[in-house]
């Protein structure tokens, strides 16, 4: 199961980054559709015990009890980070980067598990693009991927998660692979010239929810 989950979630989280364009942005007066300021500085989320905030995206989760966070060693591992590497070149390193792993986090028994990654992305684009319309132009793309690692039964929806007062954009999925159900949501959000991008995957629907459930607005 957790290699079942872990190889969809890393190809989802990769075409889904490809895949969002004119995602939401949490920030600003509610309900406005303003671009969140430029001027704020790039930082990473930070977790302690169960819980992961990020003021930079503007979101957070308390996760249920059970689950529990990668280590700081193994998001550098994730971000082809040298375990060494620390302050000013650890920071220019980030925010150098293309895309960053933020967080990513696993259930007790490996049945869920949770990613949040940033990439750095033109602030024209962001703004240009419909998040519907490009999630309904990348489903073939990423069904023949899953296929290709002998899924079968791969379905999408689109449809609007809801965290706090702000709806968003998302798409979920499910796929069977090796005769386990695997399903997906995934939806983006617009912060400060960069793409954040939270997928979460589990072998039912309902664990699914239940982890939405657990993010908040910063």
């Amino acid at each position: 199961m957790k290699k079942l989950l872990a190889c969809l979630l890393v190809l989802a989280m990769v075409l889904s980054v490809a895949a969002c364009g004119g995602p939401e942005d949490v920030r600003g007066t509610k309900g406005d559709s303003t671009p969140a300021s430029q001027d704020e500085e790039f930082s990473l989320g930070e977790n302690d015990g169960l819980k992961y905030e990020s003021k930079f995206i503007g979101i957070g989760c308390t996760l249920p009890k059970g689950w529990s966070f990668y280590t700081d060693e193994q998001i550098k591992e994730l971000n082809n980070l040298t375990q060494e590497m620390a302050g000013e070149e650890f920071t220019e390193a980030i925010e150098n980067a293309t895309v960053v792993y933020d967080m990513y986090a696993t259930s007790e028994d490996m049945a869920s598990n949770c990613i949040v990654n940033l990439e750095k992305t033109n602030a024209v684009v962001l703004l240009a693009l419909d998040v519907k319309d490009v999630y309904k132009n990348q489903q073939e793309t990423i069904k023949a991927a899953y296929e290709n690692m002998g899924a079968e039964d791969v379905n999408f929806e689109i449809s609007t998660v809801t965290i706090g007062d702000k709806s968003f954009d998302c798409m979920n999925m499910s796929a069977k692979l090796y005769e386990v159900t695997l399903n997906q949501t995934m939806f983006c959000i617009k912060c400060n010239g960069y793409l954040a991008s939270v997928a979460i995957t589990a072998d039912s629907a309902e664990a699914v929810a239940d982890v939405l459930d657990c993010f908040y607005l910063v």
